[in-house]
């Protein structure tokens, strides 16, 4: 869980750069693989590379992962593109690539309700969760056989109270005398993330 968190800042902080680096170095990749063989696919990959597929009653960490997978989705969708080409991925045909696609729909799709019950920062996952599936809609036909299940998704994102990335009630007048830097620059990358806005 820390790694994902250090993960998260960097994706956070700097989108693009982050991910291009993290997929580079294959660590999107790992990710990506272990999430999907935690739903049972591709059993075959596992390389015994410290990236193990979670077990079933281990939801925390898949959840971090999606999290993870969707942030480079939402804010990075270029990375995401390439990422669905790495060879050991896809062949990079259309059909396997839209194929890997639709399976990390399937899966934020079902983990969805996990994640709000994991943490209790959670309600802004799930709001990234929704703004990933929202930002694929004009892809490709197997999105839109899922559309009820993505408005639903929606649905609950909206109906959910306004709470911060931290899981506090977001009033915007939390602490205005705190004078801790470290304090006040983690309050200021969050405000900027584009999932708390």
């Amino acid at each position: 869980q820390h790694v994902a968190a250090a993960i998260e800042t960097l994706l956070r902080r700097f989108p693009e750069e982050a991910a291009d680096m993290l997929r580079q170095g294959g660590v999107l990749t790992k990710l990506l693989l272990t999430v999907l063989e935690s739903n049972g696919d591709d059993r075959s990959r596992n390389g015994g590379d410290g990236f193990a597929p979670p077990s079933r009653s281990d939801d925390t960490i898949t959840v971090h992962y999606l999290s993870l997978l969707a942030r480079v989705l939402f804010t990075a969708p270029t990375q995401m593109r390439a990422l669905l080409h790495v060879p050991g991925v896809t062949d990079g045909s259309p059909q396997q690539v839209m194929g890997r696609m639709l399976q990390l729909v399937d899966l934020w799709l079902s983990r969805f309700d996990a994640m709000g019950f994991a943490s209790s920062s959670m309600p802004w996952r799930r709001k990234l969760i929704a703004l990933a599936l929202v930002s694929i809609l004009p892809a490709d036909p197997g999105v839109f056989d899922r559309l009820d299940q993505i408005l639903s998704v929606c649905i609950d994102v909206l109906a959910e109270p306004l709470l911060g990335p931290d899981g506090v009630p977001d009033n915007h007048s939390q602490t205005p005398d705190s004078t801790d830097l470290l304090n006040a620059n983690l309050r200021n990358m969050l405000q900027e993330d584009p999932v708390s806005t």
